[in-house]
């Protein structure tokens, strides 16, 4: 997924980082690859890319049909994203293909997932969203849903209403979950490619790396999944680096600290490794009393610890029948615990060891200050 702020905040860095789920991408899967061919070696990329994006083109023509508002919705993306003209911006999607996405999203309003991705621009078929109506049916949709309020946040931010930040952040704090709809935008994109017969073009060892424990060809299954997960990965969410700001210490009054704190509480829930991160860094920032704020900073160095590049590095065997078993989890945190317990990893770090984080040391050293002082 795609975030329309700050590089740092990019969602696929905290995939990779996080989850046994995109393994297959971070050993080296492309975007085409997604099927077995035994004559591989007998055809160019560029040949199977054009088998493939084909394939799923003349689906998509059959997919436009459906009695499913959803999966014409999906018919629409699959004709964009297999038009590399469109892709590639020279031409903007044809109208027809945008009157199919308007078309599915007027004809399906009460769709938390449809309207999810509507109010976050839908992507190259932005013209075919009232990203604004669909921020406003989100949080009718999901009121106790943090990340609902997040596309209205963002505009009030960015207009500078005052009355209408506080108004959203209040509302914010008073939510108990937190979803950014990944695993259900991937649920979408699979349901609606069930009936695609994914063209034989590429062989395991592509899809998924060379650190198999077999390489058997491809299944339809494990095809469809990848697809998925690629079209889901690569749909925008809202900006994050807005909330963000809204929470640091410098900036804030007692009631929007209070705000900020509820906020990384509800966030905490989420299942994305992205989210939970900035969960941790909002409750670093905010929460200045013991024994929360040591609560909160011993969470962050945990999460930091997982999340390092020594852990994330170490290439391990991927058991395919154990990574399709995986995706009924659907949590990135606890699929990262399980990889690391596989590979022998603690998931607490060892005593002495700090992460790399300015603002971390920072604010440890500032607490380690008080302590001191509170002792004298």
């Amino acid at each position: 997924m795609k975030s329309g702020k700050s590089d740092f905040l990019g969602y696929a860095a905290f995939l990779i980082a996080a989850s046994i789920i995109v393994l297959a991408i971070l050993c080296g899967a492309r975007s085409s690859q997604s099927a077995y061919s035994p004559n591989a070696d007998e055809q160019s990329n560029d040949e199977r890319n054009k088998i493939l994006q084909d394939s799923l083109k003349q689906f998509a023509q059959e997919l436009e049909h459906s009695g499913s508002s959803r999966d014409r919705f999906v018919a629409a993306h699959l004709l964009v994203l297999t038009n590399a003209d469109v892709v590639s911006g020279q031409t903007p999607p044809p109208a027809e293909v945008v009157a199919l996405a308007k078309n599915a999203l007027r004809d399906s309003p009460l769709d938390a997932d449809l309207a999810w991705i509507e109010s976050t621009d839908c992507n190259l078929l932005k013209d075919a969203c009232n990203s604004e109506n669909a921020a406003q049916r989100m949080m009718q949709l999901q009121p106790d849903n943090v990340l609902a309020y997040l596309p209205a946040l963002n505009k009030a931010i960015a207009e500078k209403d005052e009355t209408g930040r506080m108004a959203l952040m209040k509302k914010m704090s008073e939510t108990k979950n937190s979803d950014m709809h990944y695993f259900a935008t991937t649920n979408l994109f699979l349901d609606s490619l069930q009936k695609w017969q994914a063209p034989i073009v590429y062989t395991a060892n592509e899809l998924y790396g060379t650190h198999l424990t077999d390489n058997a060809p491809v299944t339809q299954d494990e095809a469809k999944l990848m697809q998925a997960l690629q079209y889901s990965s690569a749909m925008a969410i809202p900006a994050l680096q807005p909330l963000l700001e809204q929470c640091k210490p410098a900036d804030m009054s007692v009631v929007q600290r209070g705000y900020c704190q509820k906020i990384a509480q509800a966030m905490m829930s989420d299942k994305t490794a992205l989210i939970r991160h900035i969960a941790l860094k909002i409750g670093l920032r905010t929460f200045n009393q013991q024994p929360e704020a040591s609560e909160w900073q011993t969470l962050f160095r945990q999460s930091k610890w997982q999340n390092s590049p020594e852990n994330r590095n170490t290439n391990p065997e991927v058991n395919r029948t154990a990574f399709m078993k995986s995706m009924s989890v659907q949590d990135e945190n606890k699929l990262l615990e399980q990889q690391l317990l596989q590979n022998g990893i603690a998931l607490d770090p060892p005593e002495n060891w700090q992460p790399d984080d300015e603002e971390y040391r920072q604010i440890i050293s500032a607490t380690d200050k008080a302590a001191s002082i509170g002792k004298q």
